[in-house]
């Protein structure tokens, strides 16, 4: 079994999702409207899909490993 390790180095972290309803909730306790709020919704689930989708690919190429795991 292949395993990816980036390192031992202890760090923190949060998910990009968690950070995109984060400043999402900001942004409602700012008075943005509706429509504004899902406009930036949109905006950034399509940016986190397709970063997502094209760093892991590249990832699990220069390591050989299933993205998968």
């Amino acid at each position: 079994m292949n395993h990816c390790l980036l390192g031992s180095k202890p760090h923190t972290s949060i998910l990009l999702s968690k950070a995109i309803d984060g400043l999402l909730t900001f942004k409602i306790t700012q008075g943005l409207s509706k429509r504004t709020i899902d406009s930036y919704e949109h905006v950034l689930r399509r940016w986190l899909y397709h970063n997502t989708k094209n760093t892991v690919s590249a990832f699990s190429k220069k390591y050989n490993c299933d993205p998968a795991l």
